[in-house]
């Protein structure tokens, strides 16, 4: 079931907002940046990579069947670990990244 499809750029402007100024990974100096600036840390970030795929996934889930968080967190949850001493944002702030784009596709 289609519903509706949030930019990617608005997704991750959220993800930024909302996130990554707390995220005990961002780089150092940086928390004094806005959601408009793109950190370095995303081109590495399983959050950001990931980020198509999970909207991908919310947008296409009939919530008659399964709910969207349900549905994103069973991804998340079967991703592999990104770095093998737990350094993992995605996995970390999960439930703040499926309420992200939740916030934005639509919970159903």
């Amino acid at each position: 079931m289609l519903h509706k499809m949030p930019s990617l750029e608005l997704l991750r402007h959220e993800l930024r907002r909302r996130v990554c100024e707390r995220c005990r990974w961002r780089p150092a100096y940086s928390e004094a940046l806005g959601p408009e600036a793109v950190r370095d840390c995303e081109q590495t970030c399983p959050a950001f990579l990931h980020l198509p795929d999970l909207r991908i996934a919310a947008v296409s889930t009939d919530p008659m069947l399964r709910s969207r968080e349900q549905t994103l967190l069973h991804v998340i949850d079967r991703l592999p670990p990104t770095d093998p001493n737990g350094a993992d944002p995605l996995k970390t702030y999960r439930e703040e990244i499926v309420n992200v784009i939740l916030d934005l596709v639509g919970r159903n």
